[in-house]
């Protein structure tokens, strides 16, 4: 009996160190974002709006020249209005089935977890599959001729070599506090991926916009950031975007590039649907657990999503 006691007052007491760990590691997080803001918002000014491209082959052209200086772009009709309204009732239906249980696989790992989740998506749905060749046929010429670009680290711009490394559901609901500036990527040489958000309905400014840093791919931004605690310095002074989308348009950035979410203030769910690509043979630290569910995971190409 005393053996038993011993062991459920343990296994409680394991359990509140794990809530309190958790509790101090949100307020933590909290702290980090709330200087963060206030010395943007001191410094960096007012944010400004994410440069958009057209669908075509002359946006093609832009949107790959901004990638490569800014680091972020923004595309106009990357999803049609039909195939968005098809997809947000999709994921709508999905994640209500599995949303009680938070363990599930098919949630993915997300900053500041409040009211905000990854949800990974089917790709043996025809609703999500429809979506995936539709955005990926209208990106394909801004991401090959990213993927390829040696100015920025690009390794490969033939389509069979540039993968499919994520496909979920970025979701954000009332009360989703803002995320911490951070990269997707830590600094590497090389391109690692090329991530791109599309909005599933209109995103607002109360409904909380992503946030980038345009020009912050650079290694001397990211040692910059990091001497500065990820708190200030040059980094965090850069005049920032953010991407007030219409349905259907989409943001592109680099895995590298300095970004946030921010805080949702609305009473509506926002839901960004997103894919990444980025070429085979880079190096890629987060390639064995990136957000795609682990059946799809290496075995999808630009390529073969195009036909």
């Amino acid at each position: 009996m005393v053996v038993l006691v011993t062991l459920l007052l343990a296994g409680y007491g394991m359990v509140t160190s794990f809530e309190n760990q958790a509790e101090t590691t949100e307020a933590a997080t909290i702290d980090r974002v709330n200087k963060q803001k206030e010395y943007m918002e001191k410094y960096a000014g007012k944010s400004g709006s994410l440069q958009m491209v057209a669908n075509d082959d002359e946006g093609s052209d832009d949107g790959a020249k901004f990638l490569e200086a800014q680091g972020c772009v923004g595309v106009v009709k990357v999803l049609s209005e039909a195939t968005c309204r098809e997809l947000l009732e999709h994921v709508n239906n999905a994640i209500a089935k599995d949303i009680e249980d938070r363990t599930n696989p098919n949630f993915g790992n997300v900053y500041s977890r409040k009211n905000r989740f990854d949800y990974k998506l089917d790709l043996k749905q025809p609703t999500v599959r429809k979506a995936v060749k539709e955005a990926s046929a209208n990106l394909r010429q801004i991401l090959s001729k990213t993927c390829g670009n040696r100015n920025i680290g690009g390794t490969s711009s033939s389509e069979n070599q540039i993968e499919l490394l994520e496909l979920a559901a970025l979701v954000s609901d009332p009360q989703s506090s803002r995320q911490p500036v951070h990269p997707d990527t830590n600094y590497r040489q090389n391109l690692c991926a090329v991530t791109t958000f599309v909005a599933l309905q209109d995103v607002s400014e109360s409904m909380g916009p992503t946030l980038f840093i345009p020009q912050t791919n650079t290694l001397e931004a990211h040692k910059s950031f990091q001497e500065n605690l990820e708190l200030g310095g040059p980094s965090l002074l850069k005049p920032n975007v953010k991407a007030l989308l219409k349905t259907g348009d989409g943001s592109i950035f680099d895995s590298r590039l300095l970004h946030c979410g921010t805080e949702n203030v609305s009473e509506t769910r926002r839901i960004l649907f997103y894919i990444t690509y980025g070429p085979k043979n880079a190096e890629n630290p987060n390639r064995g657990f990136s957000t795609i569910r682990e059946e799809f995971r290496g075995r999808y190409t630009l390529e073969t999503m195009c036909k």
